[in-house]
């Protein structure tokens, strides 16, 4: 086999300097998951889309030969009627577009090029046209395509329509979506179209029988069963069900003969008579060249041995005389003058943001939790004189003062970051009256400011009609309520600092907890697989000194008596989203749940650095954070030709994922950093050493990971276990902990739950529960860890609570069949291991950071136990869990 031959099907290319001296690892694949299959016109050979690259195989089965390059996602190839072009939708820089393949060269060329994705495909009757699917205007439309003039032509236009497929007289067969209801239809050549079935189950797939008048296509409702099916057309509506507990992948199945077809269903290709109940595997053998993950980079999260300066200076505004800044760090405000002076505005635990001046520059309006929740207050830099301004139980934030300094536009939330859905409201700056609503359900809103004449007002979000994922300018106007719409970048009306101009303030690490024993009848320490009994822990400081048996060293003066429970290593959450709106508690939260180590995804530059800076200086209670952003001028991150960041990236996190800047990804190269990605998908341009979810809420067909019905095969196994990359599945997110929270009354109503979060918060999390999704990612599960697959555990909060959700993750992980302290060690020493932080935490070892759970009861007997938190040690620092229920003092 020529060198050609092995190139990795999947690319899990290691950066410059990192695994530059892998070895290549071949391998042999036998199942596909999520795969489609076409059959050329002779019958002869087959093409599929194995592991998101097309290959050709005979018609009978065996070794498989690839059509294209390994960094190509090809997906749902269509022969033309000659059988000498493929047509097939090909994935690149975000987009999905219709390509061609000639048989005969191994030349392709790309059909469409327009903005929008475009999938699909399938040819015309005569070859002449290809017809696809484009969310042009936002929506699913059928397009026709002329090959030879190049003339687009919409077919379709009212509903959603997916899946055109071209019958030997000329009908166009589709799916159509409208609401909850599903359709499967026939164009004759022109509208109005006949409706042959419906259902609302979600529909995929169609396909001709040669001769016309016979379609089959697969019916699947999600996470419990997916069939393929066969609609007769007549006056009287015919449907048969040809399969029965499959999981049929929601493709068009090939027409072998009037009588005999071929579809794609449980990781394989099969052959089936329509009448018969019987199937028969076609053989599949591809040979494929992985990477492996890189694993060689060692770094720290020991806290800095001197004062270090403050990277998180999160917002800063300047007044209108343009001689003072007002800015976050360290969870206060700050003011910084033009002569230099950097005073504090506020000393507290809680967390101040969004500070703006009015017009006159006397006053500061800021957005802070100090009064329980995220509200709006107003703040006399002179007198110190704080005001609340807003008294509502969703979150409020990032204020702007009208020009005649009367009036207040804010956003507000009922979630937990800009992620979630906001409302744009004024109020009066007095604070009396009612805020008024002028648009809601805006997404990664923010930048709030007040047109020039105060008739209006402006920010940044997205447009839900828009077919852009870019953030757009809209501007509201007041009177009215008219909202417009402009994706032409505007001046937000507030200068912002540059980087080099940032103040020099400094922090220094928390301090630890001084010399103590911790004496305790059972310890699991995150390495064997049972407990070692009767064991003192020696904490100086932040640190273990010394694991021992009970009464070998001499005991210092203080002694902590934990004989009647259980200790554990603190847990580490892998996967989580957050931002300041949680407020003070969000760091609480996670240590009243056992979790001394966060991994945040997604951070906002500024927000995050924030965050961590005051957890680790104490200034607020919190774990040990580490930092992963997406690139982007959205997120706070370089885009693009944009300046290096002046942080060290080690500081942030060593995991980068993908979608970064190429100033990040060069800064990365810089220090050694490995790149993290959120996908198996091929087109990783730097390689990966972990996969974010095994899946995400909203299967797509396109998921090269899973099936509709959660499923993963052998392609699956074989890339994640030679390339040693580590899965973070998130079942709990994914419709497990609203399975558990349903099954045990007290998960989300008891005492713990309601001090920390508010009842309209609890009500978020209740009843996602999707169970059959959840029973097929657990046997996915299995199977991974079974084929030696390295697991870790997320959480993916606040899809599910910060902290509890980490503890549902553990208890559905260990209900995949492995063994409780194996489900232990996934969210603790295999996490440190992963994240290449083994030598600091994750287990209980002497030299290692004092990150430590006390619990009641048996966690090795009974998993449940790991919610029976009684004290956590974070960095040496013992907390009651009943004083971190507790909120801070107000000052």
């Amino acid at each position: 086999m020529t060198a050609s031959r092995l190139l990795p099907l999947i690319a899990l290319l290691a950066l410059a300097g990192l695994g530059a001296n892998a070895q290549e690892i071949a391998a042999s694949v036998s199942q596909g998951t999520n795969m489609a299959v076409a059959l050329a016109p002779d019958g002869q050979s087959l093409v599929i889309d194995l592991m998101g690259r097309l290959w050709s195989l005979p018609v009978t089965g065996g070794g498989a030969q690839p059509l294209g390059p390994a960094t190509d996602i090809a997906r749902n190839p269509r022969f033309s009627p000659d059988g000498r072009q493929l047509v097939y939708q090909r994935y690149n820089r975000g987009q999905w577009d219709i390509w061609m393949l000639d048989l005969d060269t191994l030349n392709r060329r790309r059909l469409s090029s327009s903005r929008a994705n475009e999938t699909q495909p399938d040819f015309s009757a005569d070859g002449r046209s290809v017809l696809f699917v484009s969310d042009q205007d936002g929506g699913s439309a059928i397009f026709r395509l002329t090959l030879e003039s190049g003339v687009r032509t919409q077919l379709t236009f009212d509903g959603d329509a997916y899946w055109p497929t071209a019958s030997e007289r000329g009908e166009i067969a589709y799916v159509e979506r409208r609401g909850d209801q599903w359709s499967l239809r026939v164009l004759p050549g022109f509208p109005p179209a006949l409706t042959v079935y419906t259902s609302r189950n979600a529909l995929s797939g169609p396909s001709w029988r040669p001769g016309g008048g016979v379609l089959t296509f697969t019916e699947r409702s999600e996470g419990q069963f997916s069939n393929l099916r066969m609609a007769v057309i007549a006056d009287v509506e015919a449907v048969k069900t040809l399969t029965r507990g499959e999981d049929v992948f929601g493709f068009r199945a090939a027409w072998r003969t009037p009588g005999e077809l071929l579809y794609t269903a449980d990781g394989r290709i099969w052959q089936r008579g329509i009448g018969s109940t019987e199937r028969s595997a076609v053989p599949l053998f591809a040979g494929v060249g992985i990477m492996p993950a890189p694993r060689d980079l060692r770094t720290s999260v020991a806290p800095p041995t001197e004062p270090a300066p403050a990277l998180g200076i999160r917002a800063p505004r300047t007044s209108p005389s343009g001689r003072e800044v007002a800015f976050t760090a360290l969870g206060d405000l700050w003011l910084w003058t033009a002569d230099g002076d950097l005073r504090q505005l506020t000393d507290d635990a809680y967390v101040d943001i969004d500070p703006t001046f009015s017009p006159d520059g006397r006053t500061v309006v800021f957005a802070s939790d100090r009064a329980g929740s995220m509200d709006l207050w107003s703040l006399d830099p002179d007198s110190g004189d704080v005001s609340r301004l807003t008294n509502e139980p969703i979150k409020s934030f990032d204020p702007a003062v009208s020009p005649d300094g009367r009036s207040i536009a804010y956003l507000a939330t009922a979630g937990f970051g800009p992620w979630d859905p906001a409302e744009v409201r004024i109020v009066d700056i007095s604070g009396k009256g009612l805020p008024r609503t002028l648009a809601r359900g805006l997404r990664d809103a923010g930048d709030v400011a007040w047109t020039d004449d105060g008739a209006g007002v402006r920010l940044w979000a997205r447009n839900p009609e828009a077919t852009r994922s870019d953030r757009m300018r809209l501007t509201i106007d007041i009177a009215s309520g008219q909202l417009s719409w402009n994706d032409t970048p505007a001046d937000s009306g507030r200068e912002l600092l540059v980087t080099g101009d940032l103040p020099e303030l400094d922090w220094t690490p928390a301090d630890g907890g001084g010399r103590y024993v911790i004496q305790v009848d059972r310890l699991f320490d995150g390495i064997g697989t049972q407990y070692r009994r009767y064991v003192d822990i020696h904490v100086e400081g932040t640190e273990i000194v010394a694991v021992v048996g009970r009464g070998v060293l001499p005991l210092p003066r203080t002694v902590i008596d934990a004989r009647e429970y259980t200790i554990m290593p603190g847990m580490i959450d892998l996967h989580a989203h957050q931002s300041s709106l949680a407020g003070e508690r969000l760091g609480r939260a996670w240590l009243a749940y056992g979790v001394t180590t966060v991994r945040e995804i997604g951070s906002q530059r500024d927000d995050g650095l924030e965050r961590r800076e005051a957890w680790a200086s104490g200034r607020r209670i919190g774990p040990r954070l580490l930092l992963s952003a997406r690139h982007g001028n959205d997120s706070g991150w370089p885009a693009p030709g944009d300046a290096p960041p002046t942080y060290d990236v080690l500081q942030l996190y060593r995991g980068q994922p993908v979608e970064m800047g190429r100033a990040l990804v060069q800064e990365a190269r810089r220090f050694g950093v490995p790149v993290f990605g959120d996908s198996l998908l091929p087109s990783l341009p730097f390689g990966v050493n972990a996969i974010e979810h095994i899946g995400t809420r909203g299967i797509s067909e396109y998921d090269l990971e899973r099936s509709g019905l959660g499923r993963s095969y052998a392609d699956v196994v074989e890339l994640l276990r030679h390339s040693g990359a580590a899965v973070t599945p998130t079942l709990a997110a994914l419709g497990g902990f609203g399975e558990i929270a349903a099954r045990s009354r007290g998960y989300l109503d008891g005492p713990v739950p309601r001090q920390l979060f508010s009842p309209a918060e609890l009500d978020r999390w209740r009843g996602r529960s999707d169970d059959a999704t959840a029973d097929g990612l657990q046997a996915t599960l299995a199977m991974l860890a079974r084929a030696g697959v390295r697991l870790t555990a997320g959480s993916d909060a606040p899809t599910v609570p910060y902290g509890l959700g980490l503890q549902a993750e553990i208890s559905l992980l260990a209900r995949t069949g492995m063994s409780n302290d194996q489900a232990l060690r996934l969210a603790t020493s295999d996490a440190a291991l992963v994240l290449g932080l083994e030598r600091q935490i994750g287990s209980i070892e002497a030299g290692k950071l004092a990150d430590l759970v006390v619990v009641a009861g048996n966690p090795l007997e009974s998993i449940g136990d790991i919610g029976n938190i009684v004290a956590v040690v974070h960095g040496g620092v013992w907390h009651d869990r009943d004083a971190l229920l507790r909120p801070p003092p107000r000052r």
